[in-house]
């Protein structure tokens, strides 16, 4: 999933409706993103381009 370079990236920005107010999941838990700051998007097109080692070095 490559979802960075298209400014998709829910998974550590935090999922938003489209009036962008976070949204709730069923159990009612805002979903904010991830706390980590792990760039996975950007590990997965580093190691697709060869680099498998520095798709490790993508994480904070």
């Amino acid at each position: 999933m490559y979802c960075h370079d298209r400014e998709k990236d829910s998974c550590s920005k935090g999922l938003n409706d489209r009036f962008g107010v976070r949204k709730k999941n069923p159990l009612g838990v805002v979903l904010d993103g991830c706390p980590l700051n792990e760039k996975i998007s950007e590990m997965h097109i580093v190691r697709k381009k060869g680099f498998p080692l520095a798709s490790l070095a993508c994480c904070d």
